[in-house]
């Protein structure tokens, strides 16, 4: 399966026709969606539709487990289709008024002027829109609920596009860390014999120097100093959560927390894996490890 993104946008336009009364709905879906920790969604819808936001929900959740989501309904009116009313009884009131304070003096004695009466709050009004009954406003619902689909279909393309595109610079990682690692067990490997021979050696001065130690206790002591020393495990783990982050990045989609879990312990690793080494170039590599680890956390932010 391919990877998705949570970055993305898409729209989809709608328009019904309605035969009584004879109405011409006109829309357009805006999805958008950007990285979060969760599933959240933020809906806009205009007035007279919010009975659609528990169904758009529902059907976005079937496609998106993770995100930010706003989901914005837009209807467009055309206002060649609508009737403009004025007021005339509000006109002969207002011209009634003008005559009334012309006669006591109180305003110029010009007659009043159409064009400015008409620009008068409540001179001139769009006639109100016949309201639909209930079978009409479930059918425009289901024709704006199937344009949805549309929507976040395309919404689906584009955050499994970007998807792709991650996982590439996610493979192009995980690959650039598994060779840091594999540098790291021969360094480790190289080094355990060393801290061998190493202690063998001191073993010996400690034995000239005639200081009573029983077999037992020294024993332990040398379990002690390998285990603080030697970083093979560590090397062996992170290889182990490495190839985990490969299997997951082949099974695709939602992965997205997963690998951010596997992250904390890839990272956990590496820093136990540069305190306890005494090699600069095992250090070196550690550094290298949690650098490339934090890059790949970064991008996985960025994926469902």
């Amino acid at each position: 399966m391919v990877l998705e993104s949570m970055t993305g946008y898409s729209r989809s336009d709608g328009v019904l026709k309605l035969g009584v009364p004879e109405q011409t709905w006109r829309w357009t879906w805006e999805l958008r969606s950007v990285n979060s920790k969760g599933f959240d969604l933020r809906s806009k819808l205009p007035p007279g539709r919010q009975s659609l936001e528990i169904s758009a929900k529902k059907e976005i959740m079937t496609q998106i487990t993770r995100g930010s989501i706003t989901a914005h309904l837009i209807r467009k009116e055309d206002l060649t289709e609508k009737k403009v009313v004025i007021n005339e009884q509000f006109l002969e009131q207002l011209c009634d008024t003008h005559q009334r304070l012309k006669k006591a003096g109180i305003v110029a004695a010009t007659a009043p002027v159409l064009d400015r009466l008409l620009l008068v709050p409540g001179a001139v009004a769009v006639e109100r829109e016949q309201e639909l009954n209930s079978d009409e406003n479930q059918i425009l619902d289901n024709a704006i609920l199937e344009s949805l689909k549309d929507a976040l279909s395309t919404l689906i393309s584009v955050r499994k596009k970007e998807g792709t595109q991650v996982s590439n610079i996610l493979e192009k990682q995980l690959s650039e860390l598994l060779e840091l690692c594999d540098r790291a067990r021969i360094i480790a490997n190289t080094n355990r014999h060393r801290i061998s021979d190493t202690l063998e050696e001191q073993i010996g001065l400690i034995s000239k120097m005639k200081v009573t130690l029983s077999e037992e206790r020294l024993e332990q002591e040398l379990a002690v100093l390998l285990t603080k020393l030697d970083v093979t495990e560590e090397v062996d783990r992170l290889s182990i959560h490495l190839d985990s982050c490969t299997q997951l990045l082949k099974a695709g989609r939602i992965v997205g927390r997963r690998l951010d879990f596997i992250c904390q312990e890839l990272n956990r690793e590496a820093n136990t894996l540069c305190s306890k080494s005494s090699d600069k170039g095992l250090t070196s590599i550690g550094i290298d490890l949690k650098v490339g680890i934090e890059k790949f956390r970064e991008q996985i932010q960025n994926i469902q």
